[in-house]
C-alpha cells in the first residue's frame, strides 16, 4: 500500500526526494525487488535488528558495519543511517573520525547519519554551551565534524541550523 500510494504521487526513483528507511533487514531486502527509491538501512550503536533476533541470527548493528556486512547491505541498500556518534567518536575528547563513513562510501553506500539536535543534552561535551540542557550548543560544529567524516546526509530537528552549517562548509 505504502508503494502504490508513493507512486499515486509519482515518487518512484532513486532521485526523488524520499528516502524509506529501517531498522531492520528483511523489510527493505523485499522493498529492493518492488521499487527502485533509495532505501537506507538504519543502524545504532547497540543492539541488533529485530527481524535477527526473531530468526535466530546472532548478528548485531556492530557486525553490519563491518566491511563485509556493509557489502551485504549494499546488496538491498543505498545507504546506512548510523547514529551519528559511530561516524565521529567524542568519547576520548577532541572528534575522532571512526572512518566508516568513508568504508561504506567504498562499498558504494551513501551515509546518512541522525539524529542531530541542537539542544546541548543531544551534544558531545565540548560542544556545549555553558547554560541549562535544553538550550542550544554548538550543533554546526558537530554538522563540519560529520561532513568532514565523510557523511552524505543526515537527519536533523532544525533543518535551517543543519542547511546554513552544510552550506557553510561547501
Amino acid at each position: 500500500r505504502m508503494l502504490e500510494s508513493l507512486q499515486r504521487f509519482g515518487l518512484t526513483r532513486r532521485t526523488d526526494p524520499l528516502c524509506l528507511q529501517s531498522f531492520e533487514v528483511a523489510n527493505l531486502q523485499a522493498l529492493r525487488g518492488k521499487t527502485d527509491l533509495t532505501l537506507v538501512q538504519l543502524v545504532a550503536p547497540s543492539g541488533r535488528p529485530y527481524d535477527f533476533t526473531l530468526a535466530g541470527d546472532s548478528r548485531d548493528y556492530r557486525s553490519l558495519m563491518s566491511n563485509e556486512g556493509l557489502s551485504g547491505i549494499a546488496s538491498y541498500a543505498d545507504a546506512i543511517g548510523p547514529h551519528k556518534w559511530m561516524v565521529v567518536d567524542y568519547a576520548a575528547g577532541p572528534p575522532r573520525d571512526t572512518g566508516l563513513a568513508r568504508r561504506a562510501r567504498d562499498a558504494g553506500l551513501g551515509v546518512h547519519a541522525w539524529r542531530l539536535r541542537a539542544e546541548n543534552e543531544f551534544l558531545p561535551a565540548d560542544l556545549r554551551w555553558p547554560r541549562e540542557a535544553a538550550v542550544p550548543g554548538d550543533l554546526e560544529r558537530e554538522i563540519r565534524a560529520l561532513l568532514d567524516a565523510g557523511v552524505t546526509g543526515f537527519f536533523s530537528d532544525h533543518p535551517d541550523l543543519a542547511a546554513r552549517a552544510r552550506d557553510e562548509w561547501w
